[in-house]
């Protein structure tokens, strides 16, 4: 979850911020009926009501919320937004919306649950000729020349007072990053390798392949992906090189090791997104072969974020199918507690009988209150 500081720098973005103002001013009507997921400090639940909506929706699981109803008091606006503190795909709302906004992407579109929210939400929300702010975001990449993003990606990773360090930067170069590269450091034309239409979302996942043709010669030290987003058509914002500066950052994927090209050689690149449970797994894999011989490959590299987390013996084994699982004790006194809760028990009083259960761990009921209230926190409603 974003901190409120975080929530401010995006408000605080005037192209991004620009940009979905603009959008809403023409989607919402006198009378509309409006969702906002993932509502943060509420910003655009309230300015729809300013532009004339007659109920808006404003979701949000992270307490954030908090800060959101209490801007809306101040600005009189509690009477026409119900703020709810969930998951979205938790929500089941009364009525469906005229206009859905949402901005749940990342660096990439391809972040977290922003994908299944939004398809969720156009399913389930959205009234027949609705409005859905984003309607699409396009997905370009470029091969980039970034000595200083590779620097400080490798340089902890070598050698210090004779200890070297080396495993680390197996880590580090399977890992994107967000980052900001300058149109001057492009070496390549750039290629459109996929477009999101929000409400006929066929995919959660993605695998694309690209070809570049180096336009001048230098040193790649990785790709560089961005996305430009139509909010409604018309009406555009881009994390590009070259472009102002937006919040989002680009993403920066690092070659295994720098590669020296030349004007006119030629780069194959495949990249793929897998959704796995509520993050992404990335691969990519670069091919880059000789422009005056195309047979000639100079350099063959297959990277994965999946070798950019790095796992335990244990934690392996832990997942492994033929694994026989045992509760810990943590686990024990959260089952324990689960199975005390009756809706007719407060935590003082179950936090009584977790005392009373696990007398060894829990000194007292008072000693046992976190801990019931954090089971509390996260499994009642």
């Amino acid at each position: 979850m974003y901190s409120v500081d975080a929530y401010g720098r995006m408000i605080a973005d005037d192209k991004r911020t620009g940009a979905y103002i603009r959008a809403l001013k023409l989607a919402i009507q006198p009378g509309s009926v409006v969702v906002d997921i993932g509502t943060g400090p509420g910003f655009f639940a309230m300015l729809a009501c300013k532009l004339g909506a007659r109920r808006v929706y404003a979701i949000e699981p992270d307490n954030v919320i908090q800060v959101a109803r209490d801007c809306a008091r101040m600005n009189g606006f509690s009477d026409r937004i119900e703020f709810i503190q969930d998951l979205s795909t938790n929500v089941t709302l009364p009525e469906t919306a005229d206009v859905i906004v949402a901005d749940l992407r990342g660096v990439l579109p391809f972040f977290q649950t922003n994908l299944p929210s939004v398809q969720d939400a156009a399913n389930r929300f959205l009234a027949k000729n609705g409005i859905l702010i984003p309607l699409r975001d396009h997905l370009f990449a470029a091969i980039a020349h970034a000595p200083e993003i590779y620097r400080k990606l490798e340089a902890p990773w070598g050698q210090r007072e004779g200890i070297t360090l080396a495993a680390g930067r197996r880590v580090v170069v399977n890992t994107w990053s967000k980052n900001r590269v300058e149109k001057a450091d492009v070496l390549c034309d750039h290629v459109l390798w996929h477009t999101i239409t929000y409400d006929k979302i066929d995919s959660f996942d993605v695998a694309a392949q690209m070809s570049f043709a180096v336009t001048r010669s230098g040193t790649a030290h990785g790709v560089v992906a961005w996305f430009e987003s139509d909010l409604l058509d018309g009406i555009s914002m881009s994390n590009a090189p070259g472009e102002p500066e937006l919040l989002y950052g680009n993403a920066f994927f690092p070659l295994a090791q720098p590669v020296d090209l030349d004007a006119g050689d030629n780069i194959e690149f495949r990249i793929r997104a897998d959704l796995i449970k509520d993050e992404y797994v990335w691969s990519w894999e670069t091919r880059i072969c000789d422009g005056q011989d195309t047979k000639l490959v100079k350099t063959h590299l297959k990277q994965s974020s999946l070798f950019g987390a790095p796992f335990t013996r244990d934690h392996l084994k832990k997942r492994a199918s033929s694994f026989v699982p045992v509760l810990d004790e943590q686990a024990v006194v959260s089952s324990f507690i689960l199975s005390q809760i009756d809706g007719k028990s407060s935590i003082e009083q179950l936090a009584a009988k977790v005392a009373e259960k696990f007398p060894l761990r829990f000194a007292s009921a008072a000693a046992a209150m976190d801990v019931v209230a954090e089971v509390s926190a996260k499994y009642s409603k």
